[in-house]
Parts: C-alpha cells; structure tokens; sequence
C-alpha cells in the first residue's frame, strides 16, 4: 500500500498512558496521564487530527471497509468524517489501536513530543538529509534520537531559545506545518528516487539466491526468457522430434550444448572427470620447466594462472595489436581483498577451495593446502593495482622489448611462454601492473614448486566446477553465497541458457535478431542519438571556459563517435566460434566446448603481429545485440546501445518522446559522455591515447574532476560508508554531463518534464541485501543507483524549479555546490 502507514507509527500511534508499549520502562513519566484530559480547545490538536495529518502527508490509499474496521471503538462515532479514513487506515495495519475499555478518544489532546515521535517513526523508512547541527535542552532522553533526526532534516525547529517545549500541547498551527513539511520529505522535494520507486522497491522481492534485484534484471528475465524460446525450440526439434541439424548450423551448436548443459544426470555420470586431464598434467610437473609448459598449456585451455597474457589494441594506435599482461588468477575480487572484507572474503575463498581439494580426493590435506593456496592468492590480490588507479592509462601503460621482459621475469622464460600460447612475434608486451609482475617473477621459483602446482590446480578446479558434475557445482554455488550472504537453491541445469550464450554468443545472437530485434525500435533509437549528438555539440559551442583550439577538438571528437544501435546490420557475416561442437552421444561435454572455446582465442591470435595481418577492424561489435547495457569503447571511439536494453523503461514505443529521452536518452548521452570523461579525455578521435589539450583547459577539467570526486566522496551511502569519489570519478562525470544534455533537448519549459524525471528514476531502481551494497561500494565503478539519480537531478536549475524545491528540502543542493561541466565557467573547487 503505497506510502502506507509505512511506517506510520511503527509501534502504535497513540502515546498515552494506556499505551506504554511506545515507551522504553520508565519512559512514561514523560506523558500526560489520561485523566489529565484537557478540553477541547481550537488552538490544540486532537489526536484524531494529528495521526490524520500524519498518514496524509506520508500518503495512502483509502481503506475500503472504514465502517467495519472503525465500528471496534466504542466512541467511533466521535471520529470526525474528515479523518475516519485515514484512522481506518492506520488501525486496519495495526499501527493504533485504542483503549483497554474499547474507546479511542479521538478528541483528546497530544504533546509536541510525543507527536513528534510519531512523526519520525512516520517517516522512518525514508532518508532524510543530514543539514543541520540542533540540539534542545529539554528533550528527554527516550526521545533524543528521533528529534536529533527531525531537526537535522529541519523539519522541527524548536522554539528558537534552545528549547523544543517537549511538554506543551500540540497547536493545530504546528500540525499543519509540520504536515507540510513531512509531505515535501516525501515527496519529490525530499528523496525524488524513493518517491518515483517506493511502490516498487516494497513489492519487489529479491529472488532466492541473488543479493539484489534491478529494473535492468527484470528485462534481463524477459530477455532470457526470449532466448530460452529460442533454445528451447531447437532442443525439442533436435532431440524430441529427430529433427537433423546440419553440423556446424546454429542450431546443430546450440541444441547440442544446452542439451550439455541441462542433462544433470548425464553430467553426473561424467562426474569430474573431464577436468582429470589437466590436473594430471599439473601431477607430472617436476621442475620449473615442466611448471612453465603445463601453466601455458593450462592458459591455452582457459585456465588462468599467474600470466593470463591478451591481445589488446594499442592505446596510442588504434589500428594495431599488442600483447599485454594485467592481472593473475587471485579467485576473489582484488578490490574487496585490498577492502574492509578482506577477512570475510578470504575466509570464504578459502572455504570453498578446501571443498574442492576435498572434492577431487584429497580430503586429508584439504584444508591446509587449501590455506597455503589461499594466502598465496590473497599476497597476489593485494599487490594488484588499486580499482581507483585504473583510470590512469598513461602512467600504467608501458611496453617492454623481450629484453626488457627478461629482465623482468627474470625467472620466467616468457619467449618460451608465448610460443607455446601461439603470441610469438610481438616484439615486447605492455605491462599494465609492473609491481604485480615482479611479484609473480619472486614467487616464481623452485622452492615454491608444489605450492605453485596446488595453485594451478585450484585455478582448474575453480574454472571447471560449473561444468562438471552437481557436487562439484553445488560447492560453486556455497561460495557465492557465502560471498554475497545468500542461500540459493539453483542445480547445475539452471545454468544451461547462460552457458549456451557464453559458448554461442553470436550464433544465438543471430537467431534472436532474426525473431525479437525491432528494426523500428533501432532507427528510432538511432535518430535520437543523432539529436544527442547535435546537442552535444551545441553545449561544447556554448562552452565558455575552453580555448578554440581544445574546444575544436573535443566537437570533433563527438562527431565522430560511431554509433552502434541494436545490432550490426552484418550480423550474418560474424563468424562462427570455429571449433566443433560434438553432441553428447558422441562424447561431447560442457568441459571440451569451453576448452575449445578457449583454445580458438589463441588459435586465432596466431600470426597476430605480423605487419601484414595487425590490422584492427573498428567496425567489428564487441558486445552482443541481446545484451541488457550499453557501452563506450575509447579505443575505437564508439557507443554500443545493443537491442536488450531496448525495453521499458529505458525505451517504450508507446510511452512520450521525454519518457524515452529520461530513459534510453540519458543512457545515450551517458556513453557519449564517457569520450569526454576522466578516461575518454586521453584518447583523441581514432581512439589514441594522445593529449589533445591546451594546457590552461586541462587545468580547469582537471579542477571539474576534483570537484567531483570530492562532492560524491562525502555522500555517505551506508552508515558510516562514504562512495569512493575516485573510483566512481568516469562514471559520475557522465551521469552529469549525459544528463545536462539530454535537459537541454528537453527545454525548461516542456510541459512533459515529469516523464523524463520519473523514468530516469525508475530506470535505476533496486533492491539489493545491505551486505551487497557495501561490497558494490568496494568495487563498483558506478556511485549507487540511488545517488546516481537524486545527487544527479540536484545539480539541475530544471529540476529544482519544475518541482518548486527550497532550501531545506533533501534535493536542494546549494547553488555554489552545484556541478557544470561543458558550458559555463566550473565553479572553483
């Protein structure tokens, strides 16, 4: 019920004596005794009147059966018509209740403080701002935490002289401005994020297993649903009907792996045998050569271990190809490891790899090799670059000639590593996290020989347990939980659409634009991008604090962004994976389709380097047209919008052209804000790292930036954790400067506003488990969805007049604390 009682009077609303339930033991010394009633006086509030202002300013719908829920009271006739409803209300959710002798005494009076309680406990469930320093010598100490939070909001203000006059009766004049001042807090004045989404975040329940649950994985659900209709029906044409699939089809593959996939009885059979090969290869390792062919062996077949090497594009020529290293297996996320979580992480990690030691027979020595492994992990994930660090291309990119590389790893032959993963010929590789290197050069050495060999086994371990058989998949499935505090109830089968896409990506890709993907919807999204682009230019014409030279530039630079809508118009030219598929009857099995997946990714990197072949094709999509997301590639100067975010409520052919533009329209401007952001800025329009700015201009982005990074670095997110305004530092700058585009289209004076505002708010609703918002914090990229809305829309002169917000209000953001970033002067930092 929407803003229900929500939270009116948690604990029951009428605070009198006969009610000490409110009250902490020995808190009724502070409330009037019942047969203190004082007359009926205008200038004071009756109960009945106070609650009713209270649940009308928080909001409800009517209650149907008023008569029958107020007919209980013995005195319901007393209850005026005007406030019967919202009393209904309130009792029908049990949140009044009257006396011991069946009255209710809507007519007697009410202290300030005990209405005050009230009105806190009212709004208990919403975030109020946090403006003011006050305090009251008279306000008892059962009350202090909820008058503390009213006057931080500035919602009671006392009487001016120190004191709050806890005991005076309740005007009717102060339950009119308090009313008014708890409807601002709830409503678009107050949290604008939670007024647009309150229904939903109290209906939405998080589905078993998952620690949160977005607008975007609702669509994702639709979205696997449309591809599970897709698999579902090769499947039963395949194996139900008999139907012949031409080998090496679409639809041969894709019947074929999620018939893999979902057979739980026949993985069973297999048990964990087709993960015997590799960890046979790590038992017959003797020496530190042996140690390096079987690690490149491992890395060839998608194990990753201490040298997970890539071919990447180069950063300062984006036409070519170069061979990097960036990180190591570590099985646990490095900014949680480097975090607060770092026991809680640890512990788990090594949990779930004394399961698996236990699992593949070697249930003597699990735990403590488990415990050796894990420490080793936890040393490599603590001398990875730092989250925040990564934005900073150029200082971490450095190519090193093969000299230089065994100089490095010293202790590795790495010349001999490339051959063997097919990557010889590149002439050096970029080393993105050069203390990491050195780190895994020490580690790497003789002594360290049989702990090296039960981390490569933990990697094979931890790579094939979604692939083997249920036990294996089952101790997968306890560490997530035990990760994101969940308890899921998921078989191995329930994974099969998934692992189908992740093995088939382009071949279902094909299929599902063939049946689901809108044309109509792509060229409409495609025209709207135009316009976002156009208006993006005319904000950079407008700017007033870059020179002509820098400005020039960046205008050239949006122009020239390629856009990606929906799908590629191609698609049918992508290539297959290029490796067989081999149905189960004939001994295929999930383990040897992802070996095969990965070994392609080398096979094709051969010959990569050769000054004939080391051309990058920038036209080439690198995010599939059902994916829910969207994405901004600097090195090819491209957004990608693909096809599976095309749904409400980011776009809906039916809904206005605002309510489009609030949605897909802020997720466009968004991408192309990132070519223009802390990242996007280095690379120049083919997608260069390259500096292209004046030296005064880089000055003044570089002060937006520390603008930025400290405004959200003061947002305390959860009790006592702040976002991490470096980390988030690309992502915030692109919620602001996509989101000053996108109003600039709009115009201050559409009459249409609400649409845009409303579904901008609803496009990032979530629930999520409060463990799950503190790990985000820890490594997400993205400030939380929350703020990402309200912290958004306060910086806006659009918003703040369309909704008629004051100072005071929680949107209201002081005109000096408000953040521009492509049209007039930024304000000094």
């Amino acid at each position: 019920m929407k803003r229900l009682t929500a939270i009116l009077l948690i604990a029951g609303l009428f605070l009198y004596s006969s009610a000490p339930f409110v009250f902490a033991d020995g808190d009724q010394s502070y409330v009037a005794q019942d047969n203190n009633y004082v007359p009926r006086d205008e200038n004071y509030a009756t109960r009945e009147e106070t609650v009713a202002g209270f649940v009308k300013a928080i909001g409800a719908e009517t209650e149907e059966n008023v008569y029958a829920v107020l007919s209980q009271f013995s005195d319901a006739g007393k209850i005026a018509s005007v406030y019967q409803d919202e009393i209904a209300i309130a009792v029908e959710e049990g949140l009044v209740s009257g006396y011991d002798d069946g009255s209710f005494r809507p007519q007697n009076t009410i202290t300030r403080i005990e209405a005050l309680v009230i009105l806190n406990r009212a709004l208990s469930k919403r975030t109020l701002p946090a403006l003011y320093d006050v305090s009251f010598e008279d306000t008892p100490a059962w009350a202090a935490g909820d008058i503390h939070r009213l006057g931080a909001a500035g919602i009671v203000k006392g009487y001016g002289d120190g004191t709050l006059g806890a005991e005076d009766l309740l005007t009717t004049e102060q339950v009119k401005l308090l009313t008014e001042r708890a409807a601002r807090m709830v409503g678009p004045a107050g949290d604008f994020y939670e007024y647009i989404n309150e229904d939903w975040m109290e209906e939405t329940q998080i589905p078993a297993g998952k620690p949160f649950w977005s607008n975007i994985d609702q669509i994702s659900q639709s979205m696997y649903k449309e591809i599970g209709d897709i698999i579902y029906t090769l499947y039963r044409q395949r194996y139900k009907e008999q139907i012949e699939f031409e080998k090496g089809t679409n639809e041969q593959k894709i019947a074929d792996v999620f018939s893999a996939a979902s057979n739980t009885v026949y993985r069973d059979l297999l048990g964990l045998e087709p993960a015997q090969e590799y960890l046979s290869k790590i038992d017959d390792v003797q020496d530190m050569d042996d140690l390096l062919e079987t690690m490149a062996y491992l890395e060839y077949n998608g194990f990753h271990g201490l040298l997970p090497l890539a071919v990447s594009i180069d950063v300062y020529d984006s036409s070519k190809y170069v061979l990097t290293f960036s990180s190591c297996y570590t099985g646990m996320n490095t900014a949680l490891v480097q975090g607060e979580d770092k026991e809680k992480v640890t512990n788990a990690y090594r949990e779930y790899l004394a399961a698996l030691f236990s699992l593949f027979g070697q249930e003597e020595t699990a735990e403590s090799v488990a415990a050796e492994v894990a420490d080793l992990c936890t040393q490599l994930a603590e001398k990875a670059m730092p989250l925040a660090e990564h934005n900073a291309v150029k200082s971490h990119y450095q190519f090193y000639s093969d000299q230089e590389l065994n100089e490095i790893f010293s202790n590795i032959d790495m010349g001999k590593f490339m051959e063997i993963l097919k990557l010889s010929g590149a002439g050096g590789m970029v080393v993105y996290d050069l203390p990491l290197a050195e780190e895994i050069n020490k580690i790497f050495v003789q002594e360290n020989i049989e702990l090296l060999k039960n981390y490569l086994r933990a990697s094979v371990m931890d790579g094939s347990a979604l692939y083997l058989n249920s036990e294996a998949f089952f101790v997968w499935r306890d560490y997530q939980d035990a990760l994101n505090g969940t308890k899921s109830d998921a078989i191995a089968a329930d994974y099969a659409v998934n692992m189908v896409e992740e093995l088939l990506g382009w071949d279902l890709a094909k299929l599902y634009v063939e049946k689901y993907a809108s044309p109509t919807a792509k060229a409409e999204v495609e025209a709207m991008t135009e316009t976002i682009l156009n208006a993006y230019v005319a904000r950079l014409e407008k700017n007033t604090w870059l020179s002509d030279e820098t400005r020039k530039k960046a205008i050239s630079k949006i122009q020239n962004i390629q856009i990606r809508v929906g799908y590629p118009e191609d698609i049918a030219e992508y290539p297959d994976p290029g490796y067989e598929i081999t149905s189960i009857k004939n001994g295929g099995n999930l383990m040897t389709y992802r070996t095969g997946y990965c070994r392609r990714y080398f096979d094709t990197c051969e010959g990569i380097f050769d000054v004939d072949v080391s051309v990058v094709d920038q036209t080439v999509w690198s995010m599939l047209p059902q994916t829910v997301n969207a994405m901004y590639d600097p090195s090819s100067n491209s957004i990608t919008i693909p096809s599976g975010i095309l749904h409400a409520p980011f776009y809906d052919p039916k809904a206005s052209y605002e309510s489009n533009l609030g949605g897909i329209g802020t997720v466009i401007a968004h991408e192309i804000s990132h070519a223009l952001d802390s990242l996007g800025s280095q690379f120049d329009e083919k997608g260069n790292l390259q500096n292209w700015w004046q030296e005064e201009d880089k000055k003044a982005f570089d002060a937006i930036c520390k603008q930025v990074i400290e405004a959200y670095g003061q947002i305390e997110a959860l009790p006592g954790v702040y976002v991490n305004g470096t980390q988030t530092l690309g992502e915030n700058l692109a919620d602001l400067a996509g989101m000053a585009c996108v109003l600039d289209i709009a115009g201050k004076d559409n009459p249409r506003l609400n649409d845009l505002f409303t579904t901008y708010a609803e496009t990032w609703r979530l629930v999520s488990t409060e463990l799950y918002a503190k790990i985000m914090l820890q490594q997400d990229t993205h400030a939380p969805d929350k703020i990402r809305v309200n912290r958004v829309l306060s910086n806006f002169d659009i918003f703040e007049e369309y909704y008629d917000i004051h100072e005071g209000d929680g949107m209201y953001l002081p005109e000096d604390q408000r953040i521009q970033i492509w049209r007039s002067m930024p304000t000094a930092p």
